[in-house]
C-alpha cells in the first residue's frame, strides 16, 4: 500500500498574516463555511488512531499547515508527538512536518520541533524586498521575523526547508532569491509556483482559473520559463562546484530522468490519494481542492478506508488521472507527467516546461 500522506489544518485558514498571494484564504472563503474553527485534541487525537489502523506497518506523513498552524499552540503539538509515539501500536514510521510562517517561532517551539523531529517548512521568498508581499495584518513587514526564526531553528538544531513562493518579482529575480535562501536560510529549497484565485460553478467544484489579472505577481509562461532556466543554472553550478544544494522540483526530476518515481505531488502523471483534514474534521482529496464540492466525509465518523473510497474522493482521483490531449503525444509527458492539475489550470506552462527541459534534460540524467 502506498505510504499515508495526511494533511492537518488545525486552525483552518487563520493567520497572524495577510500574504497577498495567499490561496487558502481565498479558497476557505467561497465555502458555506469558511472557518472551521480550533481542531479539538478529541480530532487530533483521532486522526492518530485512524492513521495507524490503516497504515499499519506502511509510512506515515503528517503535515500540519494554514493558515499558520502554530497558532493552534505548543500543548496542541506538545500532545500531537505524544500520541505520535503512544498510539503506535504497529511501529508504524511517521514522519511529522509543519508549514510555517515562522513569525511566532521562539527557543521553545525550537525545543518542541527538536524533541518530536518535527521537519519545519519555513515560507520566505528571499531577500527582504523579494519577501515584501508577506506582510502582517497590520501592513508590517514579516521579514526581521522570518529571519529570526532562522537563527533560532538552527541554532536549536531543527531540521527544516525554505519553502519559496514564485511569484513575478521572484522569477525576474530568480537567482538573487536562489542564492540568498541558500547561503542566509537552508540548502533544501522547495519553489512553490504563485497560484491565482479560482472559480466554482454552482455546486462548489472547480470550474477554471479567472483571467490573467494585473496584480502584480501572478506568472506568464515567459515568467514561468525565466524560473526554471535560472533557478536550474544555479542548481547545476552548485552541483558541478561540489556544493549540492537540494532544490526539491529539480531533485525530483533527475529522478524521473533515470526512470524512477517522484515523490512530489503533481509530478508521477496523476493526483496521488492524500487527506486534507480541516479543524472540525472534514476531510478533503487535495489542499488546492478543499472547497464545498470535494468533501469526502469526517475523520470524526469515517476511518481512512471509508474516506478514500467516498464518491467525491474516487471523482476527484478519476479526474485527475486523464491525461490532456495536448500532453498525450509530448516527448517529456514521462518527466513532467502533464504537471498538477491545478497548477495548469492557472499559467499555460506546457511550452515553457518543454523549453527548459530541452535544454536541461543532458544534464538531468547525469544527477544523482
Amino acid at each position: 500500500m502506498p505510504p499515508l500522506s495526511v494533511m492537518i489544518k488545525p486552525v483552518s485558514a487563520k493567520c497572524n498574516m495577510d500574504c497577498r498571494y495567499c490561496f487558502y484564504n481565498d479558497l476557505s472563503a467561497r465555502r458555506k463555511i469558511p472557518d472551521r474553527g480550533t481542531m479539538s485534541l478529541k480530532t487530533l487525537k483521532k486522526i492518530f488512531t485512524e492513521a495507524f489502523e490503516y497504515a499499519k506497518s506502511d509510512p506515515v506523513y503528517m503535515v500540519f499547515q494554514g493558515g499558520e498552524p502554530l497558532l493552534a499552540g505548543k500543548d496542541f503539538f506538545r500532545q500531537a508527538i505524544v500520541w505520535s509515539r503512544e498510539l503506535n501500536k504497529y511501529g508504524t514510521p511517521i514522519y511529522l512536518n509543519v508549514q510555517t510562517n515562522g513569525t511566532l517561532i521562539d527557543e521553545e517551539w525550537a525545543r518542541i520541533f527538536r524533541y518530536g523531529g518535527v521537519l519545519v517548512g519555513l515560507s520566505v521568498d528571499g531577500g527582504e524586498t523579494l519577501n515584501a508581499m508577506r506582510v502582517f495584518k497590520s501592513g508590517e513587514e514579516s521579514f526581521s521575523s522570518v529571519m529570526r526564526a532562522v537563527k533560532i531553528l538552527k541554532e536549536g538544531g531543527v531540521e527544516f526547508n525554505a519553502l519559496c513562493v514564485v511569484t513575478k518579482p521572484v522569477a525576474d529575480n530568480i537567482r538573487e532569491a536562489y542564492r540568498f535562501l541558500r547561503d542566509n536560510v537552508s540548502g533544501f529549497i522547495q519553489f512553490i509556483p504563485v497560484l491565482k484565485p479560482l472559480r466554482y460553478d454552482a455546486s462548489g467544484r472547480v470550474d477554471r482559473a479567472p483571467d490573467y489579472s494585473a496584480e502584480g505577481y501572478e506568472l506568464s509562461a515567459d515568467d514561468y520559463y525565466r524560473y526554471l532556466e535560472g533557478a536550474f543554472d544555479e542548481y547545476l553550478k552548485d552541483i558541478l562546484t561540489g556544493h549540492y544544494t537540494s532544490v526539491r522540483y529539480f531533485d525530483n526530476l533527475a529522478c524521473l530522468s533515470r526512470n524512477g518515481r517522484a515523490e512530489l505531488c503533481g509530478m508521477n502523471g496523476r493526483c496521488e490519494r492524500q487527506f486534507v483534514i480541516e479543524a472540525d474534521g472534514t476531510v478533503y482529496p487535495c489542499d488546492f481542492f478543499c472547497t464545498d464540492g470535494y468533501e469526502t466525509g469526517n475523520i470524526e465518523k469515517d476511518g481512512f478506508y471509508a474516506l478514500q473510497a467516498s464518491p467525491a474522493a474516487a471523482r476527484f482521483l478519476k479526474e485527475g488521472a486523464s491525461v490532456r490531449e495536448e500532453c498525450a503525444a509530448c516527448s517529456y509527458l514521462s518527466l513532467c507527467g502533464g504537471g498538477c492539475r491545478r497548477e495548469a489550470m492557472d499559467v499555460d506552462k506546457c511550452e515553457a516546461t518543454k523549453k527548459f527541459l530541452k535544454k536541461a534534460l543532458r544534464h538531468l540524467v547525469r544527477i544523482r
